[in-house]
């Protein structure tokens, strides 16, 4: 059930390009069918620190892939001091009908947006930008990405916890996995009920938002996954159930 896809990165961009090569490098490993749109602010591209910040990006990644061409940029309308308000939700309006328009084009299967550099109010437009993306594409992984100011963590938040609203059949597969922390398809029809057709559906559509995961044959909850489930109950989320029962590995 596992698919395999492209990712687009959406990544804020200032003068600094660390961040954005770990992302592409190190966390999410960019390779040759994926696109990174790069977000700078109206005359980006004539700043001279942002277009070495733009090659030197480029000659790490190509060093990694091979590909002379992988990202393009948007110089969104902001800051406008004539029309601050207006020329925020163009900006919004413009990101969102490119990364949507991109997203199609290359089939992403999963689309990245990293907010941990540039402009504040550039973040922010990302950020919104992210929801409005995440209501227009179905059955796609999209999540947020930050960094922390000293450089050690690296954060992912999926989108959905915009939303905890689960479906009956979600909250049913959720819950049970919760509390038995592992199941087959065969145990996951017989606890739940839900027809076979259907359990499929809901398990591919929970993967593809990181909310359950498949390590040999059996499902499990994502520390995510189980974290949504709890907003979505009104239940408190205590320290130690964000990380178990976990997944073994591969």
């Amino acid at each position: 059930m596992d698919e395999v896809g492209s990712k687009l990165f959406v990544i804020t961009l200032g003068f600094d390009e660390s961040h954005a090569i770990r992302s592409l490098i190190l966390h999410n490993k960019i390779t040759e069918g994926d696109l990174v749109i790069f977000v700078v602010p109206r005359d980006g591209l004539k700043n001279e620190r942002t277009k070495e910040a733009l090659k030197t990006i480029e000659r790490v990644v190509k060093y990694f892939i091979g590909r002379e061409k992988f990202y393009e940029v948007i110089e969104l309308y902001v800051p406008d001091k004539e029309d601050p308000e207006g020329s925020f939700y163009k900006s919004l309006a413009r990101l969102s009908e490119e990364v949507l328009k991109k997203a199609r084009e290359i089939s992403a299967m999963e689309i990245i947006f990293d907010i941990s550099g540039g402009m504040r109010i550039l973040t922010i437009i990302s950020l919104l930008s992210a929801y409005i993306v995440s209501s227009r594409v179905l059955q796609r992984s999209i999540r947020i990405e930050i960094e922390t100011e000293d450089k050690i963590m690296h954060v992912s938040i999926p989108v959905r916890i915009f939303n905890v609203i689960l479906s009956p059949n979600e909250k049913l597969v959720l819950e049970a996995l919760d509390e038995e922390g592992a199941l087959s398809t065969k145990e996951l029809l017989e606890r739940t009920k839900i027809r076979r057709t259907t359990l499929y559906y809901t398990l591919r559509g929970l993967m593809a938002e990181g909310l359950v995961e498949n390590k040999e044959r059996k499902y499990y909850i994502t520390s995510t996954g189980r974290a949504i489930l709890y907003l979505s109950l009104g239940k408190y989320l205590e320290p130690s159930e964000t990380s178990s029962p976990q997944a073994p590995h591969s």
